[in-house]
């Protein structure tokens, strides 16, 4: 573990997503085509089935139903549908709408994981991680991370940096974690940020860099992390007032280019005037 709070997030499972952009202004007659797609083809019926699944779950054009749309999901699953069955699996991790049961949870992340969705992946590999629904298994954690990490999902990128600074699965390294955690960073992963941060604090994988840390606490703090106004805290008794106004500095360049943060501009100030 690294020193300085380290709360390095272990094995996060993600919701399944899908834009609603696509459906803005959508009603009963959409829900009814995506009915008629069941008696086409294999592949159309699959997609018939898990359209109106999303319509009943978010409520676009029908009143919103979970179980109507759980029911849906299934069909779809069924027919071999992958974002389907993640939304299954899900389902059963969360006991939302049926019990709780994390082998059927990992029964059905791995259908979904075997086509190759990355939130699929990441989930069975947490389950791998922390041992529900499966042996624990690092090695078996480690592998599915690193699928779901390479096709871009950044909460698999911080898991992977975890298993890489905690040596679970493979030696431990912390070059490696920081590399991971940098990539979770730049695409908004809030855990990311965090531990990032720590590694910069302590100076393991990175350059001890107090002004690198201060950088990322404060947007892992404007994004909402509760750990993070702690280790501002206690960050600044550490630095000189120029580091901290270099750190400040990095945070406006970084608004300015419009670097891939998700952070507003407000935000970040109201984070960075905790300190003073």
């Amino acid at each position: 573990m690294v020193r300085g709070g380290s709360k390095a997030i272990r094995g996060r499972t993600v919701q399944p997503r899908r834009s609603i952009r696509a459906w803005h202004g959508c009603s009963t007659r959409l829900l009814e085509g995506c009915k008629l797609l069941l008696g086409s083809s294999r592949t159309r019926a699959c997609t018939g089935a898990s359209e109106a699944g999303f319509l009943y779950e978010r409520g676009l054009g029908v009143p919103k139903d979970s179980r109507e749309a759980l029911k849906w999901y299934r069909k779809a699953a069924e027919r071999g549908d992958p974002s389907a069955q993640c939304r299954i699996g899900q389902s059963y991790y969360n006991g939302q709408d049926v019990s709780r049961d994390y082998r059927e949870a990992a029964n059905w992340y791995r259908k979904s994981a075997e086509q190759g969705l990355a939130v699929a992946e990441n989930n069975l590999a947490a389950l791998y991680h922390h041992g529900r629904g499966v042996e624990t298994n690092y090695v078996q954690a480690l592998y599915w991370y690193r699928k779901a990490a390479e096709r871009g999902l950044p909460e698999a990128k911080n898991s992977l940096g975890v298993m890489y600074q905690d040596g679970l699965g493979v030696e431990k390294d912390y070059q490696q974690a920081a590399n991971w955690f940098r990539a979770a960073a730049e695409q908004g992963d809030n855990g990311g940020r965090y531990d990032l941060a720590n590694l910069y604090m302590v100076g393991r994988g990175v350059p001890l860099d107090c002004v690198r840390a201060y950088f990322w606490y404060s947007l892992a703090t404007a994004a909402g992390d509760n750990l993070g106004p702690r280790q501002l805290k206690k960050l600044s008794k550490l630095m000189t007032p120029r580091q901290v106004l270099e750190a400040r500095s990095l945070l406006a360049n970084q608004q300015r280019q419009k670097q891939p943060s998700n952070v507003p501009e407000a935000a970040v100030r109201g984070a960075t005037q905790q300190t003073d």
